[in-house]
């Protein structure tokens, strides 16, 4: 368990509907990052993923990951503590999301719909730590292969 993780149930808004999650289990993804998985009180459909990256000089990224079942919503709240950094989306087909860059400061976040075939990435910002979130539908489970792990860091094109 991080020190960031809470036996005690966490209040959660998603799609305007606010749900009661509950910890279910904590995963070391890769070192320096892990994951904290929660299921909703309200719903079996979706559950919620609380992921946790370590400050590092370089940044801490998630591994790469495509989406192999269902679907995710990819998040962050702006508040304090929550660090800063970007999620890198890669969509099926090849086409690039502009980063979507996150920091404590901004006003508000929407969740990335991602689907079967496209491929992500969370990147801390060098000596940040960050704590976005996803949501899964249908829920993780570690019988399943929901993501497949890709090699290297996801760097979008430049444009000039």
């Amino acid at each position: 368990m991080t020190p960031e993780t809470s036996q005690e149930p966490i209040e959660f808004t998603f799609q305007g509907r606010r749900l009661t999650a509950r910890l279910a289990r904590t995963d070391v993804v890769v070192p320096g990052v892990t994951c904290d998985t929660r299921k909703f009180d309200e719903t079996n459909s979706i559950d919620l993923g609380t992921i946790h990256l370590e400050a590092t000089p370089e940044g801490t990224c998630t591994p790469v990951q495509e989406v192999m079942l269902g679907e995710n919503w990819e998040g962050y709240e702006p508040k304090p503590g929550n660090g800063r950094g970007r999620l890198v989306v890669r969509r099926k087909g090849g086409r690039w999301d502009p980063p979507y860059e996150v920091n404590e400061e901004m006003e508000s976040f929407e969740p990335v719909r991602l689907e079967v075939g496209d491929v992500m990435q969370w990147q801390a910002a060098p000596g940040s730590e960050l704590h976005p979130f996803e949501v899964c539908k249908p829920p993780f489970s570690p019988d399943e292969e929901r993501f497949r792990t890709l090699e290297g860091r996801l760097e979008p094109p430049t444009t000039s």
